[in-house]
């Protein structure tokens, strides 16, 4: 009973950012102060409780990367109530299954609110920049270095999604995945790939992604989409992979309805 009501109110919570959402002003972008990541940038691992050794990966890699990163309670799929889902307007499968040629999976729906509740989040935080990773990236030696130098990069600029991950290439080729440089360390890629387990997002993002909901499509689809149809909407791909994938974990977006 006390999941199921849980459950709800993050439903409500999620469908009234959509309704009611503020204009985000963007006052992060062209400030001339250096990037800080402990001041500046919130950051969160997704992660299912019942997967403690990926729980425990990223908290090793957060202490050995001098990071002072959350863990975020992922929305477990297999538990959501799919009906209520429809009901309160955050699922569409009958669309999904339209334009999608297959239904949803349970787990890609948990991963999707995982992420979106965490974009909701940062609008009621007061940080330039949150970084949400899922529980098995794994992050390059002297990430915090390299990540500070990429957002001082990038702080004269205009942007919506930083990604620090490269999962294109397999599925897309070089060709759909390479763009134009953005500056000296990122570019506007063609094509940003799937995955969304190593990536930074800024407050201008979230006011544009008012659309995310219903879901018909997996979240990192969905941003992929996005980036193809509004081209003010700015999704960039840093050159350097700052976060990998641990292969020796197991996906849990796999499982179907």
């Amino acid at each position: 009973m006390l999941m199921s009501r849980i459950l709800i109110a993050i439903l409500v919570i999620i469908t009234l950012w959509v309704l009611i959402s503020p204009n985000v002003v963007s006052e992060h972008y062209y400030d001339s102060n250096n990037v800080n990541i402990d001041n500046d940038v919130e950051i969160y691992a997704i992660n299912l409780k019942k997967r403690y050794q990926k729980r425990e990966n990223i908290k090793n890699q957060f202490v050995e990367q001098n990071l002072s990163g959350n863990i975020f309670d992922a929305i477990n799929g297999e538990e959501l109530n799919l009906d209520e889902l429809k009901k309160h307007g955050v699922l569409d499968l009958q669309r999904s299954k339209q334009l999608k040629k297959r239904l949803l999976r349970r787990g890609e729906i948990g991963c999707s609110l995982s992420h979106v509740t965490l974009w909701n989040m940062f609008k009621a935080s007061d940080k330039k920049y949150f970084l949400i990773l899922e529980d098995d990236a794994l992050l390059t030696n002297n990430f915090k270095d390299k990540l500070t130098d990429l957002l001082n990069e990038l702080k004269n600029t205009k942007w919506d999604v930083l990604y620090l991950n490269e999962n294109c290439l397999k599925h897309f080729g070089k060709k759909a995945c390479d763009g134009p440089p953005y500056t000296e360390n990122t570019i506007r890629p063609n094509n940003v790939g799937y995955g969304l387990y190593g990536y930074i997002i800024s407050r201008e993002c979230v006011q544009k992604c008012d659309d995310v909901l219903p879901f018909i499509e997996p979240i990192d689809s969905y941003v992929i989409e996005k980036s193809f149809a509004d081209r003010d909407f700015i999704v960039l791909r840093s050159k350097n992979v700052l976060v990998d994938l641990d292969k020796s974990f197991v996906s849990d977006t796999n499982p179907v309805i």
